[in-house]
């Protein structure tokens, strides 16, 4: 699977063209796979999307991310949602308009509940988790916040303390920022 999905690369668009269709008929093959192979697969496609020249291609491209990303995200492969949330901000440099087309097509930011949700399950936070929320500062740090405040129990909130300091300073800086600029009532809750 990792060797068909490097043929997005290819030099002939035709064959370009199947194999992302084709990759998009395999997708739950992939998704089974197991981050690794997603994550190969997420790469070769970010790389030939900063290259396509093909309004087609482009599409295609696009959707076959999109897909695998939303699985990624379902199958709960954090290092393959870490190297979809890279492409898409590799794509924000030199291809600006794509990325913000598939920024809510992936749909990230409405992710982050879970994520926070799922972070504060685990004994010990997968590194790739605590990447994956750390390229959301903003979110990570208002839904910690929410969290903590929600809190009722001790060992929650010092599990979502614990979070919030392994998402590192960027979240401290958000949650500061918020209480400098939000209205009174907002500020509260942060």
């Amino acid at each position: 699977l990792e060797h068909y999905a490097e043929g997005v690369g290819g030099e002939n668009a035709t064959t370009r063209r199947r194999v992302v269709e084709g990759i998009a008929d395999l997708a739950d093959l992939f998704a089974a796979a197991g981050d690794e192979t997603l994550e190969r697969a997420l790469a070769a496609i970010g790389a030939q999307l900063l290259v396509e020249q093909e309004v087609e291609l482009q599409n295609a491209l696009s959707s076959a991310l999109v897909q695998l990303s939303q699985l990624a995200a379902d199958g709960r492969h954090y290092g393959a949602l870490k190297q979809a949330m890279v492409q898409i901000s590799t794509l924000a440099h030199d291809r600006p308009d794509i990325a913000n087309a598939l920024r809510p097509r992936i749909g990230m930011e409405s992710r982050v509940p879970h994520l926070i949700e799922e972070a504060l399950k685990k004994s010990t936070v997968p590194q790739h988790l605590l990447e994956v929320l750390k390229e959301m500062p903003r979110a990570a740090a208002l839904q910690t916040a929410n969290q903590f405040n929600q809190a009722t129990e001790k060992d929650r909130s010092d599990r979502v303390f614990a979070l919030a300091n392994a998402l590192g300073p960027d979240t401290a800086d958000v949650l500061r920022e918020t209480l400098r600029s939000s209205p009174d009532s907002e500020a509260l809750l942060t």
